[in-house]
This record gives structure tokens, sequence and C-alpha cells, in this order.
């Protein structure tokens, strides 16, 4: 909540969701809403180094992408923005990460893998109801 309001009150964030149904999915939801499109590094998904040393960086990734519940906000804001969202992040002690970047003029999501190729990325998410309809 903190963070949420922090960005969206100082007019960082140009765009927010939460990601309580995966990276994915709710990237998918906050492009097609906006009318963009985005490019994600894979090595730069937040993985908590617990998680890694558990399941492995392929699955820790994986979880990241499609894993639900996961309590955290997916925002873009621009460029330019970089240092003020650093100093919100450090002011009120939340990490932030820099996944990808917003494509305006173009459509559709991809992923920039570690072995240096882009895919597109992944459809799916968590489902709260399966076999419900949204």
């Amino acid at each position: 909540i903190v963070a949420g309001r922090a960005l969206g009150l100082t007019g960082l964030a140009t765009a927010m969701i939460d990601l309580s149904d995966g990276l994915a999915q709710d990237l998918r939801r906050l492009c097609l809403e906006s009318g963009t499109g985005a490019v994600i590094e894979e090595a730069a998904i937040p993985v908590d180094p617990a998680a890694r040393a558990i399941m492995g960086r392929e699955r820790g990734i994986a979880c990241a992408l499609f894993g639900g519940e996961d309590y955290e906000l997916l925002f873009a804001a621009r460029p330019r923005h970089a240092g003020a969202v650093a100093r919100v992040a450090q002011r009120i002690r939340v990490p932030m990460a820099r996944v990808g970047e917003v494509l305006q003029r173009r459509r559709g999501i991809t992923i920039l893998t570690s072995a240096g190729r882009y895919q597109d990325f992944p459809a799916g998410g968590f489902e709260h109801f399966p076999g419900r309809r949204r």
C-alpha cells in the first residue's frame, strides 16, 4: 500500500497493477489496457535468494511469471524518472527492480532470455477460480 501510494501520489507511475496472478498474466493485462507492448529481461526478474536456492533459477523464474498471490506491484514509469523512483524506494524502504521496458508503438510482449534471445512472452498465470471465464 505504501509503495502504491508513493508512486501514485508523486505521479511517477504511469500505469500500475498488482501481481496477484503472476507477472505473465498481469503484465499482459497492463499492456492490453494501455495499448502498449513490452520487453522483459529474464535476468532482471526478482527471485528471492532462498527461493532460488530451494527451487533453482529456472523454477524460481517460472514461479515469478506464473505464480499467484505475490502481493507485489508492477508499474510503468518514464525512463527519465528512474532516479526519482530509486529515491522513493529508498525513502520507503521497499526494493524496486526495473524488469523491462514498455513500448508505445508495439503490441505484444517478448522476453529477453538469459541466453540473449528474444522469444514470445509466455501466456498464463494463476487462476483464482479455475473454469470461470473472466
